[in-house]
């Protein structure tokens, strides 16, 4: 009876064992998912308050320049900043870099649209005033050469541009009207080499005439489609 009774407590006791073991390796577990870093957000909330009063907004109207806080109430004089010249703002500027202020600005501009309707237009940079047109000034495009042709090909995006199955085809045509009155690849397809051409569109086109005969003639019958009845029954 002893000897049943010492089995039945070993038993027991491996099991409770077994069961402490898994018990730690699930606190284990637990502990390190909620204190792993490979959680935790790598950028945080800055609450200082200098950020809140840090200026947002450089907005140009009427000659002048006015550094402003949205976050901020309006105040004459403080809030927004008022500056004559880009060079009274430079040195405010300069003033705050000696004191390690670092404030990101949204650079804006009063503007007119063709109705005559105020607007605040977005600009890439205070020292940009074209409207919105790229600053730097790029070379008149080279018409006359081959490797215009070969450089400035038409593509269509809404093919593949796989060789293996566009060969062949036509190009898309020019959505954004960006090779009116040049001659694109495209002209350079359908514009006929000889003096006097069959299609309209040429400027050598030999005329209504010329074009009809072409055509009698049987000279695009590898272009012609018909439409064959379909068997009734």
């Amino acid at each position: 009876m002893t000897v049943k009774l010492f089995q039945i407590n070993s038993a027991s006791l491996v099991s409770m064992g077994k069961l402490f073991i898994i018990a730690c390796f699930m606190l284990l577990g637990l502990y390190y998912y909620i204190n792993s870093y490979k959680y935790y957000e790598a950028m945080e909330n800055n609450s200082s308050t200098s950020n809140h009063r840090c200026p947002n907004m450089l907005i140009e109207k009427d000659g002048g320049y006015y550094l402003y806080n949205s976050n901020l109430a309006i105040v004459p004089g403080v809030n927004p900043i008022m500056f004559k010249s880009l060079d009274e703002y430079s040195e405010f500027i300069e003033w705050q870099n000696s004191q390690n202020i670092s404030c990101p600005v949204l650079y804006l501009q009063y503007t007119t649209d063709t109705q005559n309707n105020q607007l605040i237009q977005v600009k890439s940079s205070i020292f940009e005033n074209q409207g919105g047109l790229p600053s730097i000034h790029r070379d008149p495009l080279v018409t006359d050469n081959e490797q215009y042709f070969e450089d400035n090909k038409i593509l269509d995006a809404t093919k593949d541009n796989n060789s293996n199955f566009n060969t062949g085809n036509y190009q898309g045509i020019d959505i954004q009207n960006q090779d009116i009155g040049l001659d694109n690849p495209i002209d350079k397809m359908f514009n006929s080499t000889e003096n006097t051409s069959v299609n309209p569109m040429d400027p050598n086109w030999g005329g209504k005439q010329y074009t009809e005969k072409a055509v009698d003639n049987c000279e695009f019958k590898d272009r012609y489609v018909s439409k064959h009845p379909q068997n009734t029954i």
